[in-house]
């Protein structure tokens, strides 16, 4: 999972003066909660059969994952990428210190690529073991899938949390508040994908189990 952070910054420095009320204008008072996108790229699955169960048994650890004495039948292969786009408001009231807080996030966080179902190429299409490993592979996909939903309400939730909690962040420069409003934002996106990321694995792994394994090798003959 890699993270890329960009900026387009907005600057407006602001006259040490007072407005109408009488009251010096502050614009590091707080921070509005921003815009934020979050796109899920997801390419459709490509179905290989290219791989014997051999190659499948060595890709999933072989026996110590499966199993002493079973064989693996299919394996679905699916790698994330995760970028980010700040946009990123910089205020500065005269010669005091700077602020800076994000106006809008896109954030792309979904498949890199293609995820890739292997079958093994021994299992005949149309036969119950050919049937029933596809159908597991297809949970298996279906469980990434859901996935990406549940990530992009946790990022998004995760950075209006951020902006709540740390916003504006103030420093001696403008280059040290987007660094930090940049970074912020970077670690509360990465935080929520990883978190869903774990969700994800523990439910995958579920269902990889030596009993589930034991019901498969009962449910066919063929």
């Amino acid at each position: 999972m890699k993270s890329r952070t960009g900026a387009a910054l907005f600057l407006a420095t602001l006259a040490a003066g007072l407005p109408a009320g009488g009251a010096a204008a502050n614009p590091c008072a707080g921070a509005p909660v921003p815009s934020v996108t979050v796109n899920s790229p997801r390419p459709a699955a490509v179905y290989d059969r290219s791989k014997g169960v051999d190659d499948l048994t060595a890709m999933m650890g072989g026996s110590h994952v499966s199993g002493t004495g079973f064989i693996t039948l299919g394996v679905t292969a699916v790698d994330y990428a995760t970028s980010i786009r700040t946009n990123v408001q910089i205020r500065r009231q005269g010669s005091g210190p700077w602020c800076a807080y994000p106006i809008s996030v896109t954030v792309d966080h979904g498949f890199s690529s293609a995820p890739r179902i292997y079958i093994a190429r021994e299992l005949r299409e149309g036969t119950c073991k050919y049937g029933a490993t596809m159908e597991h592979e297809l949970r298996h996909l279906h469980i990434h899938e859901a996935g990406l939903w549940r990530a992009r309400a946790a990022i998004e939730r995760e950075v209006a949390a951020l902006v709540r909690r740390r916003m504006p962040i103030t420093g001696s420069s403008s280059e040290e508040v987007t660094r930090g409003v940049n970074g912020a934002v970077s670690e509360a996106v990465e935080s929520a994908a990883k978190a869903v990321a774990a969700e994800v694995q523990r439910e995958n792994d579920a269902m990889d189990t030596h009993e589930a394994y034991m019901a498969f090798s009962k449910m066919c003959q063929n």
